[in-house]
């Protein structure tokens, strides 16, 4: 039985997260005789291919915002004269899979029934028939929210977004159909009226390919000058406007104000956490405001159905097809960043906003000016001075622990020195301490942000993670070194990072106590905009002193990772049992670098495209869209979680997040007696949000998302549970277990 990608009719159910209804048993009877039919018409292994390698999905095509309201089955309304079709079924979407897989054959084949391709389109056949593919997905999904009518000239002159409709219309013939296609010599015969109109379709489709092929000079990737990637955004007359300025001086504020005061508009941030804090903060203000990231959609509709005119995103979900008057893309500086830069060049290349702010660091000045040179964007720059003073002390705290104060922050590169800090502090001072690293969920990381600037903490014992994304009342930033690991050795801390961790110093606010008054660090503690910066060693404290006086230190390249429309090119170069890890190490090979572009790192990509090459009749174009997924090679399920997600996308299957076996929830009702236990649980989480970001993007594969978000919430909960030390004897047998 042939798969629809949106009805799962052999289960004998739909599902549905805008709309369900179920088939009539007549419908259903009639529509599993046709897929009979068809079926005994195609050979066995013809059959089992489509199987494995069919699956065009109502989806974006690899990246970006996905539309979020899927109907499994809309039901036939009555078919007028004038031929108004109903909306697209899930009968057409089989339609859809199987002229597809018939058109591919015929085009690597080079036989055609309608039509004769010539020398002219030897080169262009496979550019055309993947991007065909992709714009059929495409037209089926915005056809299944509307109504169309067949016009003669939609005969004529097939094209990708009549023909769904077209499809339809041959199903409840009028008069005008029956006479066009008794032309044509094809009769009544409805699967070979359907053959004509897929023939057709392409022929038109492969024309203006060439066309546009033969226009340009060279079709070979580069990245020289990806601004031309982006043409609709070049038809704007942009303004870049930086905002840069050092941590606390009010850079990223003072464009929000611009964005709250625009007609329409959006923020991207680094980090999920920091895209829901902008949001929360407009929604309290009272502006209608939607958030989307990567594992969550949130559309603020009013009464007629329209989306909210502001949005706050990440900025690898910045929406590159919508025109805005004003885009915020905040630290901008990320854009050098080798894993994640990419976007942030991507977002500042391609998104069509009239005024385009930009905020983050002096070092990134002179690197946007070359780009905005290319792209012909105007550059307008705004400098903004720290609003409190900072000031690194000349001695450091030889006493440690016995040194620490409220309002101080511990700065540790190590999740398990982390936590020993913190039950050391709780078992040999009256402080209490919150803790952040990078490991733990974005909303614990928020909870004890505001438990430590409410008061609840005394003390904060962080990681790096510090460094942007959270709003910290930090009096006194402490490294414990001036030393990190980078995943194969021990390095000094570069000097922008130090700077950036340094600078979050000076946002105290201490909390009233009841029971002992806050202890002076100076004669100046009591002015808060002053920031201290100090160390446990005289070492690691001579290195902030030549970090924090260092100059500012350029940005030299932008990252880049290749659009979808230049992947297409590219792979279609290669022959089309080429294994895509291979095409990109080949990519990262050839590509030639350009004074301000670079490609980004593709390492953990290709593993992840590894683990996905092993799943049979994997699809290209879902390799390359998990391949983004938020999941790190790094991670000791790493295989089997990208292995199950993947082997569900490629076999259409419908599950919800309890019936994927290495999703272990047991772990909810065990205690966390070490650093391995909670790790466990940090790990659960990670992999469950692996799955709401693949819900995002399949939402009819992965379903009941109300579930997944209950069980994040009870994951977050029993992490937040164990860090606060809730139960005073298990506080100390976890104290205990830290080995200090």
């Amino acid at each position: 039985m042939i798969r629809s990608n949106i009805l799962c009719v052999s289960r004998g159910y739909c599902k549905s997260f805008s709309t369900a209804s179920v088939l009539s048993a007549t419908k259903r009877k009639h529509s599993q005789k046709k897929k009979k039919q068809q079926s005994q018409r195609v050979p066995y292994t013809v059959r089992q291919r489509q199987q494995e390698q069919l699956d065009v999905r109502s989806n974006k095509w690899i990246s970006g915002e996905d539309v979020m309201n899927y109907s499994n089955h809309m039901s036939f309304d009555d078919v007028s004269k004038n031929s108004m079709i109903p909306h697209i079924t899930d009968e057409m979407k089989e339609w859809v899979e199987l002229g597809l897989f018939d058109l591919q054959r015929k085009v690597r084949n080079g036989v055609l029934r309608w039509f004769e391709m010539d020398s002219t389109f030897e080169k262009t056949k496979n550019i055309a028939m993947k991007s065909f593919e992709h714009d059929i997905s495409d037209a089926l999904v915005r056809a299944t929210d509307s109504e169309g009518s067949v016009t003669l000239a939609d005969l004529l002159v097939p094209t990708v977004e009549t023909l769904p409709s077209s499809l339809m219309a041959v199903q409840y013939p009028n008069e005008m159909l029956e006479k066009f296609f008794k032309s044509k010599n094809i009769g009544n015969d409805q699967e070979l009226q359907r053959e004509y109109l897929f023939e057709m379709t392409f022929q038109h489709y492969l024309r203006t390919v060439a066309t546009q092929r033969s226009q340009a000079q060279d079709l070979t990737v580069s990245i020289s000058n990806p601004a031309e990637w982006y043409p609709v955004a070049r038809r704007l007359k942009r303004k870049l406007i930086l905002h840069v300025g050092p941590t606390n001086s009010g850079k990223t504020y003072n464009a929000l104000q611009r964005l709250k005061a625009s007609n329409n508009g959006l923020y991207a941030g680094p980090l999920r956490l920091l895209a829901r804090e902008v949001y929360h903060r407009f929604k309290s203000e009272g502006f209608r405001c939607n958030l989307v990231t990567g594992e969550e959609v949130i559309q603020d509709l009013d009464e007629f159905g329209n989306k909210a005119s502001l949005s706050c995103s990440t900025v690898e979900m910045v929406d590159l097809n919508t025109e805005f008057e004003v885009a915020v893309i905040d630290e901008i500086q990320m854009i050098g960043d080798t894993n994640r830069g990419w976007a942030w060049t991507n977002a500042l290349i391609g998104v069509r906003a009239h005024e385009v702010h930009l905020c983050g660091e002096a070092s990134i000045v002179d690197l946007v000016k070359k780009i905005a040179h290319m792209t012909g964007d105007e550059v307008i720059v705004k400098e903004y001075k720290r609003l409190g003073k900072l000031h690194v002390e000349e001695r450091h705290l030889a006493n440690k622990l016995s040194d620490l104060k409220k309002g101080d922050c511990i700065v540790v590169f190590s999740k398990k020195k982390i936590l020993q800090y913190k039950a050391e502090i709780e078992r040999l001072t009256k402080l209490k301490a919150g803790v952040i690293y990078g490991a733990l969920p974005a909303e614990t990381r928020t909870e004890q942000a505001r438990k430590f600037n409410d008061g609840e903490y005394d003390v904060l014992v962080a990681s790096d993670a510090i460094g942007m994304g959270l709003n910290l009342r930090i009096k006194r930033v402490i490294f414990d070194s001036h030393k990190k690991f980078d995943g194969t050795k021990m390095i000094d801390i570069p000097v922008p990072h130090m700077k950036q961790i340094g600078g979050r110093a000076g946002r105290y606010k201490v909390a009233p106590s009841a029971t002992t008054p806050t202890p002076s660090l100076n004669n100046e503690s009591n002015d808060e905009s002053v920031g201290y910066i100090t160390a446990f060693t005289r070492d690691t404290l001579k290195r902030i002193h030549k970090c924090m006086n260092h100059e500012t230190i350029k940005v030299e390249k932008a990252i880049l990772w290749p659009s979808d429309e230049i992947w297409s090119h590219y792979i279609s170069e290669f022959p089309n049992d080429t294994l895509l890890s291979v095409i990109m190490e080949r990519f990262k090979k050839e590509v030639s670098k350009s004074k301000i572009y670079e490609i980004a790192e593709i390492d953990e990509r290709t593993k992840i495209v590894q683990v996905l090459e092993s799943i049979r009749g994997m699809l290209l174009t879902d390799m390359l869209r998990i391949a983004t997924a938020p999941i790190s090679p790094r991670l000791p399920d790493f295989q089997s979680v990208l292995y199950g997600y993947g082997f569900n996308v490629c076999r259409n299957q419908t599950k919800n997040c309890f019936e994927f076996d290495f999703l272990d929830f047991t772990l909810l009702k065990e205690k966390i007696w070490d650093v391995q236990d909670l790790s466990h649980l940090e790990n659960l989480h990670k992999y469950l949000m692996v799955w709401m970001w693949m819900n995002n993007r399949y939402p009819e594969l992965f379903v009941i998302r109300e579930s997944a978000t209950d069980a994040k919430n009870l994951i977050e909960e029993r992490i937040e549970e164990t860090l606060s030390y809730k139960d005073d004897v298990y506080r100390k047998q976890i104290q205990q277990r830290t080995n200090v």
